[in-house]
């Protein structure tokens, strides 16, 4: 960014701004429209130089997310998850006992992980890898709200017209690499849950 947001009417948000009475729904559709733009932009820029491969090539610095087939092929890394899953479980719900939902059902498949990764990879999941912010949480986002009024226009149809709505920028780049675009949505989008209690 090679302007000040501030002066162009940017501001961050608070946390009052996610709840749904608060336009929340506004801000929530704003991040999801920029990481659109920014998670297909980047699929068409990975396309151009033929895959993660070209990307890597050109920018060398860029981590690439650990991949499912890394895990898949590598003796050392399935031990690891396995290993680590059920402790993850407990932590969440040691943490947050309102998870026990979610995390009664992730036991469950404790069992089948493997099965559950070998199916995501024979998907075609990897083909989603594409530029990611990486820290793509609200507050890493400026907004700026946007009203446009077409009473000033020729057309007819256009004159009871009105735009409302927020527009919104990420900041905050240091975190940038090649993955899932799972990962910028998990970030946005939990925040949003949380504050509204879903």
């Amino acid at each position: 960014v090679i302007e000040n947001l501030v002066d162009s009417g940017f501001l961050t948000c608070t946390t009052k701004d996610l709840h749904v009475d608060n336009n929340g729904r506004d801000y929530i559709k704003s991040t999801l429209e920029t990481l659109s733009q920014l998670h297909g932009t980047g699929l068409q820029f990975k396309k151009s130089l033929n895959g993660n491969k070209g990307v890597l090539e050109r920018f060398p610095k860029i981590e690439e997310q650990i991949q499912i087939k890394d895990i898949l092929k590598n003796q050392e890394s399935r031990n690891f998850l396995r290993k680590h899953f059920c402790a993850f479980i407990r932590y969440l719900e040691e943490t947050d006992p309102e998870l026990k939902n979610i995390t009664s059902y992730m036991k469950k498949m404790e069992s089948y992980l493997f099965k559950i990764l070998k199916v995501l990879e024979d998907s075609g999941v990897r083909h989603l890898n594409t530029l990611c912010h990486g820290d793509a949480k609200p507050n890493n986002f400026m907004f700026r709200k946007i009203d446009i009024d077409f009473d000033d226009d020729d057309d007819e149809e256009l004159k009871d017209l009105k735009c409302e709505g927020v527009e919104s920028m990420l900041i905050d780049w240091q975190g940038g690499f090649l993955g899932s675009l799972c990962n910028d949505l998990m970030w946005c989008m939990f925040p949003f849950f949380e504050v509204n209690s879903h």
